[in-house]
């Protein structure tokens, strides 16, 4: 799944980065509810993060997602992002 979001060829419609962002959001949530890897997930947010190009738009969604499930772990210290 990892390698596939990777290679994942993304045109500059605004539709087609939302289906692939929710290919991450779906890959998170499986990661963190049916594999249980924590570290994992965290992982996998952060490399969403690194994906989105922030300067041409963001996807407030995937902020939301992410910060929930640092507060979720009770992490502080959160993705790294500081």
């Amino acid at each position: 799944m990892r390698r596939l979001l990777l290679m994942f060829h993304l045109r500059r419609r605004n539709v087609t980065w939302q289906r692939y962002i929710h290919l991450w959001i779906n890959y998170e949530l499986y990661e963190e509810i049916e594999a249980e890897d924590l570290e994992r997930t965290r992982a996998v947010y952060r490399e969403c993060l690194k994906v989105i190009p922030h300067r041409k738009f963001s996807f407030g969604k995937i902020w939301l997602l992410a910060a929930q499930f640092v507060i979720r772990q009770v992490n502080l210290t959160g993705l790294g992002w500081y």
